[in-house]
């Protein structure tokens, strides 16, 4: 087995979850989850006091706000007044940041996404000697989904490098489950409040009926939002309104409110509705209609007063609207075994192929959801699942690895919905870093529900302006999160010969003229074509059609000038050709 999953540079077999909770020690392969936010870098290295321990490294740069961040498996309670005290350990290594400055130099505690509101805690540091803070949070708090950590907070010009371990306290409970309809009866459907106090309620004209309450802040985009357990799906035009009850209890607002679903799997994934009440203090029924082509969505977020001062409270109830959706299953087959000859590969994540030259990375950043065995038989064959809604993945080395003998890269995916992959090469020039990507669907197009291999000619990095001999990181991942999508990967190498995980060559296939104003000949040297598709930019199926012959002709005639994508699949395999219509 070689699959690699690298951490604090020693070798790991482990399965990664997507998140972790308290306490955190950084012992578990899983608290190397907590990532970098705002030009903030993180990662998992050997305790350089204590031999055999691990403890997380911050560097900030650059940024008032740069941050270590992580998404909670188990939400934090802080409800408890005599059980809310968070204590850990930091130590500042060079002393450069807030340390010993004035003009109130200090750090922040956060916990956000909860039931109450985002809570901080300022704290300071002292020398560069490990210290331990004792965060004592008051009363009146509830459960929060992420824990935050800000060094020299507001000071962008004052950067450090700081060690941080040992994060304990409260108590872990499970996350709420939310999922439409609403009727506010139940705790896990009241939102969370951005500037806005929201709360469970009586309703003042039903005694037996529970109502959300907001109470709106003074900001001028005071919400309360919510994230949903399972998706809403708006895709369908006749189904896509999300429709609930509103009450001004005072009169005293704007009227003039939004409505947001935000966490999308498509482009755009966030969409915004503007939204008015009647002036009265009476019940209204809202209806927010979503136009066509929306998709699905994890996150409501309701704005009410809307950049305004004028301001009241509101009571909400009877939300209800769209579909639940449920996110496609995992793939219930392994990526295909590469057949490449060992001696032709470096490789850097897999476990079939038999390959025994392994890139060997000392740090790995960002995280996955998950490793997943995907092998139905008692045999292994493990995919990283990613999920681009949060982050992306990458690995790197303390030097850099010449990497000029190889003339491809491959990878396999499998995707039943994403917007975006990136494969991200980079280099290390005398400290200089720079990053090289090969995307989809621009560079090739998105094929769904089904593994696909993927195999990049390295002259396209080198293009670029990538340096073989300077191979220093890489990366999986998008834009940003949004390009939303669950995409597993697997048999990421580097080859000398393109091959892939058939023995269908791209030698073997000829296609003239191209460009062309009118029409593509198709011919293979002796494979028979099955099927060809052709794809626009965006991932499109334009045309289809099914030689089941050596010979074919796809007719452009009615495709409009620009870059095409044409899968031409045989027995042998699948590969992807450019095409240009003129």
């Amino acid at each position: 087995m070689m699959r690699k999953i690298i951490l604090l540079c020693s070798l790991m077999i482990v399965s990664f979850g997507y998140s972790q909770s308290f306490p955190i020690d950084f012992e578990d392969p899983l608290d190397a989850n907590m990532v970098g936010g705002d030009s903030g870098v993180f990662n998992v290295i050997a305790d350089p006091d204590t031999p055999g321990e691990n403890v997380g490294e911050f560097t900030n740069c650059c940024d008032d706000f740069s941050n270590m961040q992580l998404v909670l498996a188990e939400f934090i309670d802080l409800s408890d007044d005599n059980n809310n005290t968070i204590t850990f350990r930091i130590k500042p290594l060079f002393g450069t940041g807030t340390n010993g400055n004035t003009g109130g130099g200090k750090h922040l505690l956060k916990f956000e996404d909860g039931t109450t509101g985002n809570q901080e805690f300022e704290f300071t540091t002292s020398g560069t000697d490990w210290q331990t803070i004792t965060a004592d949070f008051g009363p009146g708090l509830g459960n929060y989904a992420k824990l935050v950590v800000i060094p020299d907070a507001f000071q962008s010009a004052l950067n450090d490098t700081y060690l941080v371990d040992d994060f304990e306290g409260a108590t872990n409970i499970a996350a709420p489950i939310a999922i439409l309809p609403f009727d506010f009866s139940n705790p896990d459907q009241i939102f969370t409040g951005g500037g806005s106090v929201v709360t469970m309620e009586v309703d003042p004209d039903d005694p037996t009926n529970d109502v959300m309450q907001i109470v709106v802040g003074s900001g001028p985009f005071d919400n309360a939002s919510i994230v949903l357990s399972q998706l809403v799906d708006l895709s369908d035009d006749s189904n896509n309104t999300i429709s609930f009850r509103m009450r001004p209890l005072n009169g005293t607002g704007s009227n003039a409110h939004q409505f947001k679903v935000e966490n999308g799997t498509s482009i755009p994934n966030e969409f915004a509705i503007d939204f008015f009440t009647d002036g009265t203090t009476n019940w209204q029924t809202i209806d927010i209609d979503f136009p066509a082509g929306v998709g699905n969505f994890g996150k409501l977020v309701i704005i009410p007063d809307l950049n305004t001062s004028l301001v009241d409270t509101y009571l909400i109830d009877d939300m209800m609207g769209g579909t639940n959706f449920v996110p496609p299953a995992d793939p219930t087959i392994a990526s295909p075994t590469p057949n490449v000859p060992d001696a032709e590969v470096l490789s850097i994540y897999g476990d079939t192929g038999g390959f025994t030259n392994i890139w060997t990375p000392d740090y790995s950043f960002g995280a996955f959801v998950a490793e997943i065995d995907l092998d139905p038989s008692a045999a292994e064959n493990f995919a990283l699942k990613m999920d681009f809604n949060e982050q992306g993945y990458g690995q790197g080395t303390n030097g850099v690895t010449d990497i000029s003998a190889y003339n491809y890269l491959h990878i396999d995916y499998y995707t039943s919905y994403a917007t975006q992959l990136r494969i991200i090469l980079i280099e290390n020039d005398g400290g200089v870093i720079t990053e090289y990507f090969y995307e989809l669907p621009t560079d090739e197009p998105f094929v769904y529900d089904t593994w696909v291999g993927v195999d990049i000619d390295m002259s396209f990095f080198e293009n670029l302006g990538f340096s073989k001999d300077q191979f220093f990181q890489y990366k999986i991942g998008t834009e940003s999160n949004l390009n939303p999508g669950i995409v597993f990967y697997d048999n990421l190498y580097f080859h000398e010969n393109v091959l892939g995980t058939s023995d269908f060559e791209i030698s073997e296939v000829s296609v003239y003229p191209n460009p062309t104003s009118d029409v593509w000949n198709i011919s293979t040297v002796s494979r028979e074509i099955v099927s060809i598709v052709v794809y626009d930019i965006l991932g499109k199926n334009m045309l289809s059609i099914s030689p089941n012959s050596t010979e074919a002709l796809i007719d452009g005639a009615g495709l409009n000038s620009g870059l095409y994508f044409a899968q031409i699949k045989t027995n042998s395999g699948v590969r992807t050709f450019k095409l240009l219509k003129q």
